[in-house]
């Protein structure tokens, strides 16, 4: 136990006695760093835009990310990297292709790009072989191992995303699980990892001697690939989905592509250069030019996140147009063209996210889980009058509120809560988020008549005071009003 301490002192001892030191630095991880006032970019093989010889160190684990110093063939290599954008429907191929450019990028932007990709779809439809075309862009990935996957830590998954700064990470295959305890886990990493590169936090923990440990947040983009998809409703709004079904690759153009993909690492370092040296206007012109596509790219019901994913996608895209056009490459007006394509396309892919974010909606959620346990007669209401016995729901049915003539609903609270836990247990999942802010999401959305600093009301129904939850906007349950009724009784 004392080795450490013994060989801390002997170095400390030695090194007094040896007179001029030499100092050498190693750097252990990728991205942007200003060195001896000078901007460079490192990577595995030293530092791109360095005159001097920069020592770069970086883990075992990510020997791949190693791009040369200097481009070589740099139009041809330029040009096998546009090839990406052939191998499927620019629906899916040029928003993958925006976020590649944009991960170098990261850290020079304020403000910081808050959202991570996620390629979804089934087994057998080249999500990994994309992402390997990807990444191939920092060195050699012909093949997927190494990549993290959800079998990793969250830990290090945590210290991965810290050490690629200003690049791409893969979290690959995000598969589904026979054990329900295996998919909870994978859940939950993927909801970790994603709010993490979203805020740009990392988990705070504590030495032995309670003094605080190093905090890593993740300083790049993150992609995932999975053939399930996240379902909470505040990290779905942090993610850019990009669908993929069986037949949308190109296996030929795929097949060129990877014979080819020596390249691609000159295009990228081609790139990098050409951002130190428009480093200044990039840095000074960002903020408002990221406002002004963020301003024009927000529509009325769309959720506030989505608007400044369309305004980073775009402002990647348009950074690749200028590179693409002062290498010759691009003529302006083909330039104007990719972006304006661009533009249409990751609107879409934003309203298409805006309508799972809307299903996925713990409101939403609600009034489907109350209206289908109404249906199958698990559930009933009941008239408030206390003279009618009109039920709507199954007769034997547990009792979770009341209705009027008017279309009001007085759920009883307690009731509902638990129905909504139950409901969810049988499905294999929880309700998305807890019971007060359930109640509280009510009340801010105006679906309850609140009372006095409460969330519950006391109305009176059946000739006693009850506190109820008070729908005031019955139209959440669309098919209620068409449930059988039964007739009133005669008094």
């Amino acid at each position: 136990m004392t080795k450490k301490d013994h060989v801390r002192e002997a170095i400390q001892k030695i090194s007094n006695n040896t007179g001029q030191k030499e100092i050498i630095i190693f750097y252990c991880h990728t991205g942007w760093k200003k060195i001896n006032n000078e901007w460079v970019y490192l990577s595995g093989g030293g530092a791109i835009g360095s005159a001097k010889d920069v020592n770069v160190s970086l883990p075992q684990n990510f020997h791949r990310y190693n791009l040369p110093k200097q481009s070589e063939n740099e139009v041809e290599a330029i040009r096998i990297s546009l090839s990406f954008l052939e191998l499927a429907d620019r629906e899916i191929t040029l928003p993958l292709y925006s976020f590649l450019f944009l991960s170098v990028l990261t850290t020079l932007l304020k403000p910081i790009p808050n959202f991570s990709a996620y390629l979804y779809g089934d087994t057998g439809t080249f999500k990994t072989t994309l992402s390997l075309m990807l990444l191939s862009h920092f060195g050699d990935f012909t093949d997927p191992q190494e990549l993290s996957n959800f079998e990793d830590s969250a830990n290090s998954i945590e210290k991965n995303g810290f050490l690629l700064k200003d690049n791409l990470m893969v979290l690959d295959d995000h598969h589904p699980s026979i054990k329900k305890v295996d998919a909870d886990s994978k859940k939950n990493l993927a909801q970790r990892a994603i709010r993490a590169f979203a805020n740009r936090t990392g988990r705070g923990r504590l030495n032995a001697d309670t003094t605080l440990k190093a905090t890593y947040f993740p300083r790049g983009l993150l992609l995932v690939t999975g053939e399930e998809i996240i379902t909470l409703q505040s990290t779905l709004a942090r993610v850019m989905i990009v669908e993929i079904n069986k037949g949308d690759v190109n296996k030929a153009r795929l097949t060129e592509l990877q014979s080819k993909a020596s390249l691609l690492p000159h295009a990228m370092t081609s790139f990098i250069l050409w951002v130190k040296r428009n480093m200044e206007e990039i840095t000074s012109n960002f903020k408002s030019q990221f406002v002004e596509l963020r301003g024009v790219a927000g529509v009325d019901g769309l959720h506030g996140r989505y608007p400044e994913q369309i305004a980073f996608l775009q402002y990647g895209l348009n950074t690749i147009a200028s590179w693409l056009i002062d290498k010759g490459i691009f003529l302006e007006q083909e330039a104007e063209e990719l972006t304006a394509v661009g533009w249409n396309i990751f609107k879409k892919v934003a309203e298409n996210q805006n309508k799972r974010l809307e299903r996925e909606d713990p409101m939403k959620r609600f009034a489907e889980i109350i209206q289908t346990a109404i249906a199958q007669g698990k559930a009933k209401l009941e008239h408030k009058g206390e003279y009618r016995n009109e039920i709507r729901g199954g007769e034997f049915g547990e009792l979770i509120g009341y209705f009027d003539d008017c279309g009001i609903y007085y759920l009883l609270p307690e009731a509902v809560w638990n129905l909504l836990s139950k409901f969810c247990i049988g499905q294999g999942e929880h309700f998305p988020i807890s019971r007060q802010s359930f109640y509280r999401q009510l009340q801010v959305k105006g679906i309850i008549e609140a009372g006095q600093g409460q969330t519950t009301k006391q109305e009176r129904i059946r000739g006693q005071n009850k506190r109820v939850l008070k729908i005031i906007k019955p139209e959440i349950f669309e098919d209620m009003q068409e449930l059988t009724v039964q007739e009133e009784m005669e008094i």
